[in-house]
């Protein structure tokens, strides 16, 4: 395709969303449009590259996206304000209505769903991330993923190689202008540190080094989470007093109790970063981490929350008496109307109606999503589907009550990207705040042609991981 071409795709409506997300951003993909060395653009060799990113499993956007400082940190600000709410109203719900918290999450261990919300439940210091859509209507949330190994922040290992691609290398070169990235990686063992000594400090233990176990659930993956952490050592830890250790573990055998702490053949451990399910933990981790004496990240209790049935809780809860008038207006703003798929009637915009029959009627408007669904599996588009298709969904979700949500549809504002064939075609993006402990840290995002077959946008479905830089 020639420039001119490229140029006319740009359309008024694109550069507006370009525009609105960084004024940097929409003058780089003018300039992406009008070379046409950008439809070839790759990376650098990664043999030379870390573990990680030699093994990185997903398709990356060849261009970066930008966003300016001040809308990152306000799209930053409605993740942790969203999720502050989310989180209090579970912990409530535990301690004031367990059978309704029961009606909406289910337990994947053999103990009671309540009894792992007794004592030390592991939120106020979890690790969570967003998946949001910036629509038309504004910045919408479309789930919560709850876990100590969230996908999405490896992109910025990628960082040095997209600065040194030659076309972004030169675009940012002829600016007077500062490009800047957040790494999560950096932010979530600052958390991790910080909630550690906390803990330490107020169960008396003396040793002034700390010794934080990473226990990896695939023994293929130890040579990344062992690269992982040189790399910590190296950029974060080097320019720091920090005294620390970290010990991998990849079997539950590794671990032992001793005078009531948790020990591996390389000493006591402080806490536990999970690259894994926490089922797989010793009992022993669970009681320890409940009585207030062992941090995990992430626990039992908190990796419940990004079961997707929360999203009906959360939604249901802006038609609360018990919600406060700020959390109305949140949940409102940034929640499309979500509720369990389950015989009966709801009310939707006001109006009491079945909701077998609203689903059928507004088919386009909708999506229906498994509560524990993961790598965007079964999520079945509306308006992605004939009219039977949508038939069978709906009668599928409506023959296992309880197990799936029903979603309003979210319409992205759309970027121009490339696709993974190297031409400029419109891309929906995920945009996604990592929340950790209660504070931003970071986002990542992903790209998927607009026009693509399911509307999934997941890496695992094809989606392209974006870098974003950051602009003034």
């Amino acid at each position: 395709m020639d420039k001119q071409s490229r140029l006319e795709l740009l359309t008024e409506t694109l550069a507006e969303n370009h525009f609105k997300l960084s004024p940097v951003g929409l003058d780089f993909i003018r300039y992406a449009l009008q070379n046409e060395e950008s439809e070839q653009a790759r990376l650098g060799d990664r043999d030379q590259q870390p573990v990680y990113v030699q093994n990185y499993p997903f398709e990356l956007q060849m261009l970066p996206l930008f966003l300016s400082h001040a809308k990152s940190q306000e799209w930053g600000q409605v993740a942790v304000d969203l999720f502050s709410i989310y989180r209090k109203l579970v912990q409530d719900l535990a301690r004031q209505d367990p059978v309704r918290l029961a009606q909406y999450f289910k337990s994947d261990c053999d103990e009671d769903l309540l009894t792992l919300f007794e004592g030390d439940t592991g939120l106020d210091y979890c690790l969570a991330r967003g998946d949001f859509m910036s629509t038309a209507e504004g910045f919408k949330l479309l789930e919560f993923n709850v876990s100590g190994n969230l996908g999405g922040w490896g992109i910025y290992l990628f960082e040095g190689m997209y600065r040194a691609q030659p076309l972004i290398k030169r675009f940012m070169e002829g600016r007077d202008q500062t490009f800047s990235t957040y790494s999560p990686l950096n932010e979530m063992v600052t958390h991790i540190l910080r909630v550690s000594t906390m803990y330490r400090r107020r169960l008396g233990f003396a040793d002034p080094r700390l010794n934080v176990g990473v226990f990896v659930e695939k023994p293929e993956r130890l040579a990344e989470a062992e690269d992982m952490i040189a790399r910590i050592k190296r950029q974060l830890l080097s320019q720091s007093s920090l005294a620390i250790d970290f010990t991998c573990c990849t079997h539950a055998d590794d671990l032992m109790l001793e005078e009531g702490a948790v020990f591996t053949k390389q000493g006591r451990l402080d806490s536990m970063l999970l690259f894994g399910r926490p089922q797989l933990l010793p009992e022993f981790v669970h009681q320890l981490s409940q009585q207030g004496r062992f941090p995990i990240f992430n626990t039992r209790s908190s990796t419940i929350l990004g079961q997707k049935s929360g999203l009906s809780l959360l939604s249901e809860h802006a038609q609360s008496p018990l919600a406060s008038d700020e959390e109305r207006q949140l949940i409102n703003k940034h929640l499309p109307w979500t509720r369990l798929v389950r015989p009966g009637s709801i009310v939707y915009q006001g109006v009491e109606q079945d909701l077998l029959a609203l689903l059928l009627q507004r088919q386009d408007g909708f999506v229906i999503k498994p509560i524990d669904g993961l790598q965007g599996r079964e999520v079945s588009v509306g308006n992605r589907l004939d009219a039977a298709s949508w038939q069978a969904v709906v009668d599928q979700a409506l023959a296992r009550p309880g197990q799936y949500i029903a979603q309003e549809l979210c319409v992205a504002e759309r970027l121009l990207a490339r696709n993974p064939a190297g031409a400029f075609e419109e891309h929906d993006v995920i945009w996604a705040p990592f929340v950790f402990g209660g504070q931003f840290a970071g986002s990542c995002a992903r790209t998927s042609p607009s026009n693509n077959e399911t509307g999934v946008i997941n890496a695992h479905r094809g989606a392209t991981d974006a870098i974003t830089f950051l602009t003034a």
